[in-house]
């Protein structure tokens, strides 16, 4: 597939200083926080993305001004400004000069050879010649490129080249300097769709490699509905009552954006290179997993090699044996060793005889070092060339495991006669900083039960309850479900008795997780959907994740509402009378 180009401007070498001179000058404060982006410490003036069009620069409506965070990472003043001036000169280049706070690389060597007799200059010329031929065209000029003079790049899918060429604006005109940008974007298709193209670089052919996995780990969620296919109603009435089919008909998660992607491979749905490393081995070994999974579980002989008396180097060897990590196997069978082609039924031999009472127990305690120096001698004498006596191998054996149980008794003793200290502390309450208030949510949902009890908590500074709530939610599914009901009403709660600065304190880290970072969440965009018609009516709000130890007057004021079938719904100041020792304990005594 050829890309689009786009040619953003073309100037010549002469800068526009006054640009240049407006751009130096400080934000003047009458625009707010909102009207600017940071990237990398660089303050912008906000300007929406829009898709490339011809004859317009996307540095265009960028105003630049200093971070105000960043200038404390310069406590000498002139140092400050020296890069202030740096940074003013690269960015009135607008890419043509690289930028490597912005992503903006040296293009390399116009010379260096990319197969078939072309080089990075001849590329670069046909990517210039395209934008030539387009500016005559919509100009009416008769502009001759020369020759390419520099050229720098910014990386990704949809990578844009700055070009910065010699060419000539009439024939045997005067060579003048021109710039343009070239970048690639997929108008028709979107990135999952792309393909590799005959001459595709590197970098593009190693991303399409990871596309590959991605598309096996990806599942769309419904939207608006406009890219998935609508309900089959003939199937859905095959297997559900009338009543339900329009229920389900009715029923689409996240109606007020597009159809969307999701990672199917963890809780989030946002891609991890944990959950990719996953899929990729449960790929390429499924032929393994499926003969692993016919076979009696190694759980039960994996927990028994942690519990064998050796170092703990010992016990991750032979762990990592059992599960395929030690690929040794295929060696011994080419020498054509005595052993039994598993090493699961080996290292199950030797865990046995270790219950054998015919077998002196000095012998039996030994086989783990046996095993262990073995491995070390093979690895000397395949990687090395070093050869080894056994009789002296195994006197060292015996020195070390007779030097590993003695050591075992000592400790043993100095841990009987050391006294025994209590370290146990539990975690309390933790006061908002003044003047905040803090609002702790507890859930309580029961396995088989589809009601969820809800309730809240407000107190200030002091710790002192200013009000309380519960109330009970039927059809919760589970727990998670309940804390996002949860979550969601303590925070309209707050709204209408006119709260706008208080810390949320929340036991559930995927509640949390959802409120704080919704993007890396976009499984639950339905949640994040509900959140943002409420959050931005509080003008300071703070997430903490809390321990149940640090949230039981929420927490059993909830369990209440199920255990004690307390669905009735109220609103009251100060804490529950049954809760006193709880509350009066976490509050914050006074200063003296």
């Amino acid at each position: 597939m050829d890309p689009q180009l786009e040619m953003a401007k073309f100037a010549s070498k002469t800068r526009d200083e006054e640009e240049a001179a407006r751009v130096e000058e400080e934000d003047d404060g009458s625009d707010s926080d909102s009207d600017y982006v940071v990237e990398n410490h660089l303050r912008f003036k906000r300007v929406p993305e829009k898709e490339p069009q011809w004859d317009v620069d996307s540095y265009d409506g960028r105003d630049y001004e200093s971070d105000p965070e960043y200038h404390n990472f310069y406590p000498d003043e002139d140092d400050y400004k020296e890069f202030r001036r740096l940074r003013i000169e690269t960015l009135a280049c607008k890419g043509f000069s690289p930028d490597y706070l912005l992503g903006i690389y040296p293009f390399g060597c116009l010379d260096y050879p990319l197969g078939n007799n072309r080089t990075n200059r001849d590329l670069l010329t046909e990517l210039a010649s395209l934008c030539v031929k387009k500016l005559n065209e919509d100009k009416g000029k008769a502009v001759e490129l020369d020759s390419i003079v520099s050229a720098t790049v910014s990386g990704g899918a949809r990578w844009k080249i700055y070009i910065t060429f010699m060419a000539r604006e009439y024939q045997n005109g005067p060579l003048v300097e021109y710039q343009a940008k070239v970048m690639r974007y997929f108008p028709a298709v979107n990135f999952l769709e792309s393909i590799v193209g005959a001459r595709s670089s590197f970098a593009w052919r190693s991303i399409q490699w990871g596309r590959e996995l991605l598309v096996k780990g990806l599942r769309k969620r419904v939207g608006n509905g406009n890219t998935i296919k609508k309900w089959d109603v003939a199937k859905l009435r095959e297997v559900f009552f009338e009543e339900d089919v329009q229920r389900v008909m009715e029923f689409q998660p996240v109606t007020n954006v597009e159809d969307f992607w999701c990672w199917m491979h963890n809780q989030s749905g946002d891609y991890s290179v944990k959950s990719g490393f996953w899929l990729a081995t449960s790929i390429n070994k499924a032929e393994s997993i499926r003969e692993a999974s016919l076979l009696p579980s190694l759980n039960a002989l994996k927990a028994a090699v942690w519990i064998i008396p050796t170092t703990q180097k010992i016990r991750n060897f032979l762990w990592r044996a059992l599960s395929g990590a030690v690929a040794v196997g295929d060696k011994l069978r080419e020498r054509e060793m005595g052993f039994s082609e598993s090493i699961y039924t080996n290292i199950n031999f030797l865990l046995e005889q270790r219950k054998n009472d015919l077998i002196p127990q000095l012998l039996r305690r030994r086989f783990p070092w046996v095993i262990w120096f073995l491995w070390k001698k093979r690895n000397n004498l395949a990687f090395e060339s070093k050869n080894f006596n056994a009789m002296i191998t195994m006197e060292k054996i015996i020195e070390e495991v007779d030097q590993w149980f003695v050591a075992q008794e000592i400790d043993k003793v100095l841990e009987d006669m050391a006294p025994v200290v209590s370290t146990t502390q539990v975690k309390r309450w933790r006061p908002p900083p003044e003047p905040w208030l803090k609002c702790n949510v507890g859930v309580y949902t029961e396995k088989g039960s589809r009601t969820g009890g809800v309730a809240w908590v407000l107190r200030d500074w002091k710790g002192v309850v200013c009000l309380h709530s519960r109330r009970a939610f039927a059809s919760v599914g589970n727990k998670l479900e309940c804390g996002f009901v949860g979550a969601l009403w303590a925070l309209e709660s707050l709204r209408s008795h006119g709260v706008k600065r208080v810390v949320l304190a929340l036991e559930d880290s995927v509640v949390l997780g959802v409120m704080d970072r919704p993007k890396a969440w976009p499984s639950f965009k339905l949640q994040v959907g509900l959140f943002s018609t409420v959050i931005p009516w509080f003008d300071d709000l703070k997430y903490e994740l809390e321990p149940r130890c640090a949230n039981r007057g929420a927490y059993l004021i909830a369990q209440s509402v199920v255990r004690g079938e307390r669905g009735h719904s109220y609103v009251a100041s100060g804490h529950p009378r049954w809760l006193n020792g709880i509350f009066d304990n976490e509050r914050v005594p006074s200063s003296v």
